[in-house]
């Protein structure tokens, strides 16, 4: 490896190519935002609390511990620092491809391009594998531990017996790094030693069998880990010969090009390069390295349907199609050799370059679009805390030019149910009480100007007592069906603070100011225009939720909620201020969202 980072220093156009390399992915890490799991893992205590806070992690929900104290510890520290350190591991793994493969110093620019080509075009979910905070130490980082680990065993050198014991040290944190990337390094070093012992004729080394021995072994400790086992209760039963042939035919499905993988034009690519290889070069052994890494490429998809615990196939997939790739550059390295004149070399690289490119502005548009997003909300969550909002509604994140190079493209933002895990993780680490997003158009209209105080309240009683009899305000309510016995306490309370409910009829629509009021009480289903304190309003309420209606002006702005929906019109504002819905099983936590950004509980 040190005659290989040598010959970079003494390669310019090596050095600009990487440079390059490294400027762009820096752009797109300094425009991603944290998300999900950021949220989670950014709560800590200095050092001893993110080992007291793993080894809980470890005891109850997932062995990757190591992945996991440097996620913990990277979101402790300033956000620069990973922005910087993770451009760079992106930068190591480029190299480490092209190591792995056998690139020589004169092909070395072609075979970086090529290696980041297909890093960014194909490996699945970029956003969650190489951008996201978490995941980049899931994947990208653990993957990066494991090609490093087996440098050694592609340089095959002499080394003193203290190099043992080195290397089984070594391979326990490498075998604890990804469940089916760290078997498929574990099979490639097996492989390693068959090729030397078989075609070479020679004894594996001591070191080879003690970093054999440490692997498994950090396998071992993040497969036993208690949380896994904890873990697999949150999933349906995958036990039985159905469910693994069931398991069996989704890796197939991977293989052949579904979902988002990409690995079947991977497959395609690795093919016919190693295809072209063979007829134009002389080095038929060399392909035995490039077959072994699409072999463990291949093992690592299957190894998957041997989980206990439901498998996505997607950013599961990483190290798997790093292996292929690296098993497509090691094929295409002979041919920069001994064929680099050859007419179609450059067009191709000139090929990948050109769909980076298309691939990368589209990526940019997405990140740029979703940190300023974020800014935004940002911006309103700082301005309803200084008017001690502690329990802020934001706009959910719009998702319609997203693409996988964004890691919200398949992870959960914040949801319209307050009590949901991302929106519990993200109000503590912001010091709020609770978060909710809904969609666009009642944020718009209600809530980015609206009445942070009513905000604030999130308890039925506690909040009638807020409006009832202000002359800042016009209530409105709707309902679905509340004549069932559970909504009594409502309807007691109701009665008592806006003398509104006379009798169990089913529906009601009502807008109550300080001088006027229309009620409407019936057990059909009520179409109601309203004026009050000379405003027109249009309420309706039915059994279907979507067709209860709150309508001001042109707008239709009710949240389409099963239960009493309460909307509060200022007369100082002169639009609404809030709306939220009350059932009995939330009296004490409102809905303050879109039924459709609410049934989102992930």
């Amino acid at each position: 490896m040190r005659e290989f980072l040598t010959s970079i220093k003494k390669d310019k156009k090596t050095q600009i190519v990487l440079a390059c390399i490294f400027v762009l992915i820096l752009i797109m890490n300094c425009f991603t935002v944290k998300i999900a799991d950021d949220f989670i893992y950014s709560q800590s205590n200095g050092i001893l609390d993110i080992f007291a806070r793993e080894y809980e992690q470890y005891m109850t929900w997932s062995g990757r511990s190591v992945a996991h104290v440097l996620a913990r510890t990277s979101l402790a520290l300033p956000r620069i620092l990973f922005v910087l350190c993770n451009s760079l591991m992106f930068i190591w793994l480029i190299l480490l491809i092209c190591f792995h493969a056998g690139t020589e110093q004169k092909h070395l620019s072609y075979a970086l391009i090529l290696s980041a080509a297909l890093v960014f075009l194909f490996v699945p979910m970029f956003g969650e594998t190489v951008l996201w905070q978490t995941g980049s130490f899931n994947y990208l980082w653990m993957t990066c531990l494991i090609l490093s680990f087996l440098i050694p065993y592609r340089e095959e050198k002499k080394h003193p017996v203290i190099f043992a014991v080195i290397m089984f040290i070594a391979g326990i944190p490498a075998g604890w790094t990804n469940e089916n990337t760290a078997g498929a390094m574990i099979l490639f070093i097996l492989g390693t030693i068959a090729i030397r012992w078989f075609t070479d004729k020679k004894k594996p080394e001591l070191w080879m069998v003690t970093g054999l021995a440490g692997t498994c072994l950090g396998l071992l400790i993040m497969l036993k880990a208690p949380g896994n086992a904890i873990r697999m209760q949150s999933f349906p039963d995958h036990s039985g010969l159905s469910a693994l042939l069931i398991s069996a035919y989704e890796a197939s499905l991977v293989i052949s090009g579904s979902g988002d993988t990409g690995m079947r034009t991977l497959w395609l690519i690795f093919a016919f390069t190693a295809a072209l290889a063979g007829v134009l070069t002389k080095e038929k052994k060399r392909i035995l390295y490039p077959l072994l890494f699409a072999f463990c490429s291949f093992a690592a998809v299957y190894a998957m349907i041997f989980s206990p615990v439901y498998i996505n196939y997607s950013r599961s997939m990483f190290g798997s199609s790093v292996f292929l790739i690296i098993g497509i550059v090691s094929s295409a390295v002979p041919i920069f050799r001994e064929r680099a004149d050859h007419p179609v070399i450059k067009p191709v690289l000139a090929v990948c370059v050109c769909l980076g490119a298309m691939n990368y502005m589209t990526a940019m548009i997405d990140l740029v679009n979703t940190r300023y997003q974020f800014r935004n909300f940002d911006r309103y969550i700082a301005s309803q805390k200084a008017q001690g909002n502690l329990n802020p509604v934001v706009p959910a994140v719009n998702r319609d030019i997203m693409t996988r190079y964004n890691p919200i493209y398949d992870l959960e933002g914040i949801q319209g149910d307050c009590t949901h895990w991302v929106n519990q993780n993200f109000a503590a680490m912001r010091g709020l009480e609770s978060i909710t997003a809904t969609t666009s158009l009642p944020w718009d209209h209600i809530y980015w100007t609206g009445d942070p105080e009513l905000m604030n309240i999130t308890d039925f009683e506690t909040y009638l007592n807020f409006v009832s009899g202000n002359d800042r305000y016009i209530v409105l309510i709707t309902s679905t069906d509340i004549s069932d016995d559970s909504y009594q306490e409502i309807r007691g309370i109701l009665r008592e603070k806006l003398d509104i409910i006379q009798t169990n009829s089913r529906y009601l629509c009502a807008a109550v100011g300080t001088t006027e009021r229309n009620v409407e009480q019936s057990d059909e289903e009520i179409y109601s225009g309203t004026t009050v304190e000379g405003h027109y309003f249009y309420l309706s309420s039915m059994n279907d939720p979507e067709k209860c209606d709150i309508m001001f002006g042109a707008d239709n702005l009710s949240n389409k909620n099963a239960g009493l929906t309460f909307a509060v019109y200022s007369r100082e504002k002169g639009h609404l201020v809030d709306e939220i819905t009350w059932r009995p099983d939330i009296m004490h936590q409102g809905i303050r969202c879109s039924a459709e950004q609410y049934d989102k509980r992930g």
